[in-house]
């Protein structure tokens, strides 16, 4: 800092103030303070990471948790997009992201709370969905917590995402091409143990009720539960899918998502038929529509949006606990994305 003074022409004092970003700044011209950072660039200068925190009372680092003591679930490419949301958020505003799961020895839920009451983050974001809620023990410190997803769950604040106008707007997209029938592909499994899947399915039926569409569900049979819920395995739904039977006078499907549709699609392939000539197909989450060879009609997620949305939320709480709003939450809503596999409904029996 004496270095930095002596080039910048400036006391030291000046040159704490221009660099610690703090309201202090007001007490000298904003040329003074580009001034002292150009100088402070142009050497160097970084400062030290334990002195700021300390100093702080805060170590500008935040948690996202990643799932239990096996493989985290950040290489999946829907849990993925979240995180690179989230950390893009989180970095722009100045803060890091600090991904915690378990380890054989040690416990998730457990090592979040110690990281949390060590002081090496300052809150974390929780994907319940991980773990089949929000753990008790969350609920019982006063620290800076965002859930992710569960409605169910009367807990805040919290980021959700909106199913219904996304299908909505996929079947509107469908009686505009002509479809009567239309169906959805999913897991009866699924249907039955998670509201989320509940809502997508009611969500559907809806749409199609009030244009009077006739709605058909197509149900396949259970995958394990690591495909059913986190995986997005092309052959694991194909296996499934190959005895399915889907009525001839139905002419576009709905899937559950994007690597159902795939599997979908080059099942008509196999079956020597075509897409959307024969059956039109939307998937669901975005995940691949963007890389196959031909632009795949799907619902999106916003994976992204929902990531930058609790960092963002989280780094409010975190910085101005005052005006923290318990009761926050912030609904994502789906949104239609167009492709090329649909297109009108044939008028002729496959």
């Amino acid at each position: 800092m004496r270095d930095i003074a002596a080039a910048a022409k400036v006391s030291i004092a000046t040159v704490s103030i221009a660099l610690s970003r703090r309201m202090g700044t007001a007490r000298i011209s904003e040329s003074c303070i580009q001034r002292v950072r150009a100088v402070a660039t142009e050497l160097g200068y970084l400062e030290n990471y334990h002195a700021k925190a300390l100093k702080e009372g805060r170590s500008r680092t935040i948690g996202l948790m990643i799932g239990g003591s096996g493989p985290s679930y950040i290489g999946n490419q829907y849990w993925g997009r979240i995180a690179s949301g989230l950390e893009f958020a989180a970095r722009s505003a100045g803060y890091d992201v600090l991904m915690v799961g378990g380890t054989q020895h040690s416990d998730p839920v457990q090592r979040t709370l110690n990281l949390i009451m060590s002081g090496r983050i300052d809150g974390v974001v929780v994907p319940v969905n991980l773990y089949g809620g929000m753990p008790l023990a969350f609920q019982q410190i006063k620290a800076p917590i965002v859930q992710l997803f569960r409605e169910d769950l009367q807990l805040r604040p919290r980021v959700l995402f909106h199913d219904t106008p996304g299908i909505v707007a996929a079947v509107c997209h469908l009686a505009e091409l002509g479809h009567h029938r239309i169906a959805w592909l999913g897991y009866e499994g699924l249907t039955s143990r998670h509201a989320r899947y509940q809502n997508r399915v009611r969500a559907f039926q809806g749409a199609c009720a009030r244009l009077g569409i006739a709605a058909e569900h197509v149900i396949m049979e259970e995958l394990p539960e690591h495909y059913a819920i986190y995986g997005h395995s092309v052959e694991a739904y194909l296996n499934t899918m190959r005895p399915l039977p889907i009525r001839a006078d139905v002419t576009a499907v709905l899937c559950m998502n994007d690597a159902c549709a795939l599997a979908l699609l080059h099942l008509l392939g196999e079956r020597g038929l075509s897409c959307p000539a024969d059956l039109s197909i939307i998937g669901f989450d975005h995940l691949y529509a963007d890389i196959t060879p031909r632009p795949l009609t799907t619902i999106s997620h916003r994976l992204d949006e929902i990531g930058a949305a609790a960092a963002a939320m989280l780094v409010r709480n975190i910085e101005d606990p005052e005006a923290a709003l318990p009761d926050e939450e912030i609904s994502i809503p789906s949104s239609f994305v167009p492709g090329v596999t649909t297109g009108p409904a044939r008028t002729r029996e496959r």
